[in-house]
This record gives structure tokens, C-alpha cells and sequence, in this order.
């Protein structure tokens, strides 16, 4: 019986490191996801809501609801879309924006749903929102298809 102890706590020990290392190392998003993560992060840290337009979909249109912008939730089209960042932009300066990748999520391998923070400052004090983007996989790359604030 004492032989058997120091296996078990050998044993206990590789579970619990292996399920940190899950919890330490999420596993890689595919290279099209991150291209369109990132190239997201890069255009609101810059402001240059016309480097979106390519994650943008040509024929359909995109969910958006920032309605501390003065932009109720309805469909946009792309270019829609663009000229209503480029005003955000034009009147605020990011000081921050991070998507949350840890809590996104892959649905039926298609749908990457992730969060995001986004602070600004306008003309008074700095702003933080909380983000919703939906993406979706069409044909090689990732598209954003919603874009919504959350409280």
C-alpha cells in the first residue's frame, strides 16, 4: 500500500499540470481568425475604420449597435459600416483596445464570437466600452458580421 502512494501524488501531479497547461496555453486560433483579430486591433488602436473595410462582406450587411455613439442597432452595409467608425474615430482617440480572447468562442467552427475592450477619449473623459464582435468564416477568411456594444 505505501508503494502506491507516491505513484498516486505522481499521478495527481501530471493531471493538475496538465490541465494548467490547457488553462495557460489556449490552443492556437487558425491563421485566418488571427489575421482578422489582429488587423481588427490594429484599425481602432490607429483609427482607420478604413482598414476594416476588407473584413467587412461585400453583398451583405452587418449588425451594429453602438448606442453610445448615437448608433441604434440595425443592418449597415459595408461602406455604412466604415463612414460610421470614421465619425466615432474622428472624434475620439483609442487609448486602448484588446479583444478578450480567452472568452471567445468557435461555434460549429465557423462563428468566432470574442469580446473586446475599448477605451477612448473624446472631448471629456476617457470612455470605456465593452464589445461584441461575430465573425464568420466565408470562404478563406474571416468577416465580421456584428459588431455591438454590451453593458
Amino acid at each position: 500500500m505505501r508503494r502506491s502512494a507516491p505513484v498516486t501524488l505522481a499521478l495527481a501531479l501530471f493531471v493538475w499540470g496538465e490541465a494548467r497547461a490547457g488553462v495557460e496555453n489556449p490552443p492556437a486560433l487558425e491563421p485566418a481568425l488571427a489575421h482578422c483579430l489582429e488587423t481588427i486591433e490594429q484599425a481602432f488602436r490607429a483609427g482607420d475604420s478604413n482598414a476594416l473595410r476588407p473584413l467587412l462582406p461585400q453583398e451583405s450587411k452587418v449588425l451594429v449597435g453602438l448606442e453610445s455613439f448615437a448608433r441604434p442597432r440595425g443592418y449597415y452595409s459595408r461602406d455604412q459600416v466604415v463612414r460610421i467608425l470614421r465619425q466615432i474615430f474622428e472624434t475620439s482617440q483609442a487609448t486602448r483596445f484588446r479583444f478578450d480572447r480567452e472568452r471567445g468562442e468557435l461555434s460549429r467552427g465557423s462563428i468566432y464570437y470574442v469580446p473586446a475592450a475599448w477605451s477612448l477619449r473624446g472631448s471629456g473623459p476617457v470612455q470605456q466600452c465593452r464589445l461584441q464582435f461575430m465573425l464568420r468564416k466565408e470562404g478563406p477568411a474571416f468577416v465580421i458580421r456584428e459588431l455591438k456594444e454590451v453593458r
